[in-house]
């Protein structure tokens, strides 16, 4: 409940950096804008804590729900599953906002329920969509490369059904494959 004397609420999100240190984020009270990056040393010291900036910003629609997140190099990929849009911030500068991407709907390219990020050695992003029963692959800068692959017929059983159901939590295994969670078809 505590990390270095500072109480945590709410939890969302780790992921490594390149030096060893663990990323995690923290919501004070969930549907609120009061989101903040913490950076540890893995004995659980703080290094930097700092505003989730593109959480802050007051907008219409649905509260933000930051959750999933990434790292690459010296930025964090965070998910946003209440307002489907994906943030890159950087580690080095106190999250200042380099990009954000992403809507709802079904289209390619689009979001409904984003449930999970991993990166491949380039940067590229692998993003779980999870009430789209996909997993969409998007370049560094955010544009849409493809929706993979995940078994079946267009993703489908001969059923109908989809072969892998609200995929989440994504991650790359050293090989480059891929590998989440998901419900039963």
């Amino acid at each position: 409940e505590e990390i270095s004397g500072q109480p945590m609420r709410n939890l969302y999100g780790l992921a490594e950096t390149d030096e060893g240190h663990l990323v995690t984020l923290n919501q004070a009270q969930v549907g609120t804008a009061q989101t903040e990056v913490l950076v540890l040393r893995s004995d659980g010291e703080v290094l930097s804590r700092f505003p989730l900036r593109p959480v802050a910003r007051r907008r219409p629609g649905p509260a933000s729900k930051p959750r999933f997140i990434a790292v690459y190099r010296d930025r964090l990929i965070v998910s946003d599953l209440g307002r489907q849009l994906i943030y890159m911030v950087s580690l080095l500068q106190e999250g200042m906002e380099i990009m954000e991407f992403g809507h709802p709907g079904r289209e390619p390219g689009l979001f409904s329920f984003v449930s999970g990020i991993a990166c491949d050695e380039e940067g590229n992003m692998l993003i779980g969509d999870a009430k789209n029963n996909r997993v969409q692959l998007f370049d560094f800068h955010g544009r849409l490369v493809c929706v993979v692959g995940l078994g079946g017929r267009n993703g489908r059983l001969d059923n109908g059904r989809p072969a892998c159901p609200f995929p989440a939590g994504l991650c790359l295994g050293a090989r480059g494959r891929l590998f989440f969670a998901s419900r039963q078809p």
